[in-house]
């Protein structure tokens, strides 16, 4: 990413936090100016709706350029040198709306982007002549790997972290051990993706893009490792190239050990998350121990499969209500640094319920409207020179 780009990206988190304190209360005025002027902002942003507007309209402006290129100039492209040359343009547009433009969360940038990254996936695929389905998706998932992994290295979006992640997993699938390449390969992104989201020294980017690449590390070792993909082939089956194998269908012992990491997994990533104040692993152990649970049901029909989901769904909730309960009991409502209420977010219920009493304080009560008597008629008096009478 470019220096400055990284720069505003630093001072957009001062500012984000600044808000939040300042929101809250904690922040007076003053000190919040101060931190504005010292902070500033140089980026040209857009809110939510332009934004989407912008990446909408860019795509469709985009890809009628390419239509009319493709229909008028070259109208039988026959490899993918066309694909990539436009990529390169994409990329050189995204790049002058980045540097000398100075925009970000513009939504156009990232719309020439996400442009760059497909038509370089594209031409990657067709850049050979062979035109065998195993040998096109190999060549996709190559190319769509090194786009993705080359975008988020340059300009830091949080999608060309998903599109690189999933990309590597699917081509690993491709491959002789499919499952035993994910296992390997998850095992080792999860902790450099958590070391990484947590260095301050990473830019902020980068740190959001670590923890999505580590969320899909997660569901790739929980397919890799669960029982029922292991009994379905669900990996094998996703192979292509080459034959899917089910070398390990007889493997009783391989299978024994399935079942148990199930089980076992989804704890191991909720305790090391309690204890390190991970997110993400807490998270996605409270996420895969409700999944396990429902794998019972697949094996053991104990009951239908509405009922039993309505049964766990009940059981989280008061899971989590009474979890929410024990935290708020505990000492200025939090137990061992776990809090029950999200610290400075819009959403907190403590600060919605101090804005509704604040506007019941200050708020004057509704006047009753003053009756007015009905008409009477009472007479009129007149008079002039001296006489005076009424009617």
């Amino acid at each position: 990413m470019r220096g400055e780009a990284i720069a505003a990206e630093r001072s957009k988190e001062v500012r984000d936090a600044g808000r939040a304190w300042r929101r809250v209360g904690f922040l007076s005025e003053e000190s919040w100016n101060r931190i504005v002027a010292m902070y500033p902002d140089d980026r040209r942003r857009f809110g939510t709706g332009f934004r989407a507007l912008a990446f909408i309209f860019t795509l469709i402006a985009t890809w009628a350029l390419l239509g009319l290129w493709f229909l008028l100039i070259e109208k039988n492209p026959q490899t993918g040198a066309s694909f990539l040359i436009w990529a390169a343009v994409m990329a050189a547009l995204t790049e002058f709306q980045r540097g000398p433009l100075k925009r970000a969360d513009a939504g156009a940038e990232a719309a020439t982007a996400l442009m760059a990254v497909v038509l370089a996936s594209a031409g990657g695929t067709i850049l050979f002549d062979d035109n065998r389905f195993e040998d096109i998706l190999l060549r996709f998932l190559v190319s769509a790997v090194l786009a993705c992994s080359i975008a988020a290295w340059r300009w830091g979006d949080v999608l060309f972290f998903l599109g690189g992640g999933l990309s590597l997993f699917a081509l690993l699938a491709q491959l002789d051990q499919g499952r035993v390449l994910w296992i390997a390969v998850a095992l080792a992104l999860i902790p450099g993706c958590l070391r990484g989201a947590r260095d301050g020294r990473v830019a902020p980017s980068y740190r959001k893009g670590l923890v999505i690449l580590g969320a899909v590390a997660i569901l790739a070792l929980y397919g890799a490792i669960h029982v029922w993909s292991f009994d379905e082939h669900l990996i094998e089956s996703m192979r292509i190239v080459g034959h899917a194998g089910s070398e390990h269908s007889g493997w009783t012992a391989l299978r024994l050990l399935s079942a148990v990491a199930t089980a076992v997994v989804p704890l191991t990533l909720l305790i090391i998350g309690c204890r390190h104040r991970e997110p993400l692993l807490l998270h996605g152990g409270l996420l895969l121990i409700g999944a396990s649970l429902a794998t019972i049901r697949l094996y053991r029909e104990v009951m239908p499969l509405s009922f039993a989901l309505i049964l766990i769904g009940a059981a989280c909730l008061a899971l989590a209500l009474g979890l929410r309960r024990w935290l708020r009991d505990g000492d200025k409502g939090e137990r061992d640094g776990f809090t029950a209420d999200p610290l400075f977010d819009n959403t907190n219920r403590t600060e919605a319920i101090r804005s509704v009493v604040a506007m019941a304080s200050f708020t004057p009560a509704a006047q009753p409207l003053s009756s007015r008597p009905a008409f009477e008629g009472g007479g009129g008096h007149f008079g002039g020179g001296g006489a005076t009478g009424s009617f």
